[in-house]
């Protein structure tokens, strides 16, 4: 097993937790890696990456439920760019 599948079986198993469905659980990820590669080598050790990238699960999970609940005006892609944008700000 190499490091990086164990990081990303890791990432699963939060963005389950916090979406409780699949599909939304993929999303999330995938949603997580994009950032990561938009910040750039920025994350540079292990340990940062892991925590980072757990970090902007949780809180594009947290945030994706607010918009749901609360903004159904925003599509799909819109609200995707949207929820980036605010889990990767500083």
């Amino acid at each position: 097993m190499t490091p990086m599948s164990s990081v990303y079986r890791e990432l699963c198993k939060v963005a389950r937790r916090v979406s409780r469905d699949p599909d939304g659980a993929d999303d999330l990820v995938q949603q997580a890696w994009l950032a990561a590669l938009e910040r750039g080598p920025q994350l540079v050790s292990e340990g940062h990456r892991r925590a980072w990238l757990t970090g902007t699960i949780r809180k594009l999970g947290a945030l994706e439920a607010r918009l749901l609940r609360g903004r159904p005006r925003h599509s799909a892609r819109n609200r995707r760019r949207l929820l980036v944008r605010q889990a990767t700000r500083r």
